[in-house]
């Protein structure tokens, strides 16, 4: 390489690409960057987990991110189907979204789960994790995180933690 620089492609751990790859799977502008690797479902926002009943919640609240999916999948497996179908030049490291995951259960209540609504955010975390997500992402300054508690993110984390995965929070309060 003489007098150039080498580098391994470059890792971006905080994307929402999860809501681009759908319809610009080739990732040009990153791919462009050395960007090779990508964490998506960041904030917690991600396009997976889908309540069809919650649909119009789930797609209005990522509008500013994903004004035009297809939204053609429930699950994370279904996501990841989806994206497997593309043509998509780079690595994908997906997180689920607990705002996705209250939003298909709770959607926007101001409110704690009720036990059998938490046992169906642990479910639905517990799928994501077994069809290949990563962790867990947070907003917790974001609706509808803001209405969640710290034991509904305990005994969400504690389902991670049997996964091995990771936990992405964005806390409460940031800005202080």
């Amino acid at each position: 390489a003489g007098d150039r620089c080498l580098a391994p492609g470059f890792i971006d751990a905080h994307t929402h690409s999860d809501f681009s790859l759908p319809r610009f799977p080739r990732a040009e502008s990153r791919i462009s960057q050395g960007v090779t690797t990508e964490v998506g479902g960041n904030c917690g926002f991600s396009p997976f987990p889908v309540e069809p009943s919650r649909l119009d919640l789930l797609r209005d609240s990522s509008s500013f991110i994903a004004a035009t999916l297809s939204w053609d999948w429930r699950t994370a497996a279904d996501f990841f189907r989806h994206l497997e179908s593309k043509p998509v030049s780079l690595n994908h490291i997906p997180l689920v979204a607990h705002g996705a995951v209250r939003v298909a259960v709770i959607g926007f209540d101001r409110r704690p789960p009720t036990d059998a609504e938490m046992e169906r955010m642990k479910a639905l975390v517990a799928e994501a994790m077994e069809a290949g997500a990563a962790g867990l992402s947070s907003g917790l300054a974001y609706a509808p995180g803001i209405f969640s508690g710290p034991a509904e993110m305990i005994e969400l984390c504690r389902v991670v933690a049997r996964f091995g995965g990771v936990y992405a929070p964005h806390m409460r309060d940031q800005d202080a």
